[in-house]
């Protein structure tokens, strides 16, 4: 099951308006939310994944204060740029502004 753009998008002005996020442009803005659709989807992947057993994820996952970053973004944020894994990287890359 996908979920539609438009309720990804209902879910990220939530997320602006739960974290006080606001951004310096509308291309900052719309980098931002593709971002956050990314994570949401995975998100939503992982939630909704089981194992070869049928059994589902062990934790679950959800938005929070850093679902606009991307790993390499959260990494140099929180860890002062400790690389991340290749193996733990995006499989899609975002231009940086």
């Amino acid at each position: 099951m996908t979920t539609s753009e438009a309720t990804i998008k209902a879910e990220y002005y939530k997320f602006l308006a739960m974290f006080g996020k606001a951004y310096a442009s509308v291309d900052q803005h719309d980098h931002r939310f593709a971002i956050f659709k990314d994570n949401f989807t995975k998100i939503e992947e992982h939630n909704n994944s089981v194992d070869e057993l049928g059994r589902s994820p062990p934790f679950t996952m959800g938005i929070n204060q850093f679902s606009d970053m991307t790993a390499e973004e959260f990494s140099a944020e929180k860890f002062g740029g400790v690389r991340i894994p290749n193996r733990l990287k995006s499989k899609t890359s975002h231009k940086r502004l």
